[in-house]
């Protein structure tokens, strides 16, 4: 419903915006980069499972950068 998402605006990630507003100090960033990876933002860094580039008939574990996104 596309009227609703627009009508909604931030609202539902308002909380986490204003957690991020919030930060003073380094120490604080860490519980809230975890709180944005529980939403499902990539934030800082990302683990995953990509294609092994010498043995594509292998899976394995990737950590990559994270970007600038929102939820």
């Amino acid at each position: 419903d596309e009227a609703a998402i627009e009508a909604a605006g931030v609202r539902p990630i308002q909380p986490l915006l204003d957690r991020i507003r919030s930060l003073q100090t380094a120490s604080e960033l860490q519980p809230v980069v975890a709180a944005l990876h529980e939403s499902g933002v990539n934030a800082a860094f990302a683990f995953g499972a990509l294609t092994d580039a010498k043995n594509s008939t292998r899976v394995i574990a990737a950590a990559m950068q994270g970007g600038l996104s929102l939820p």
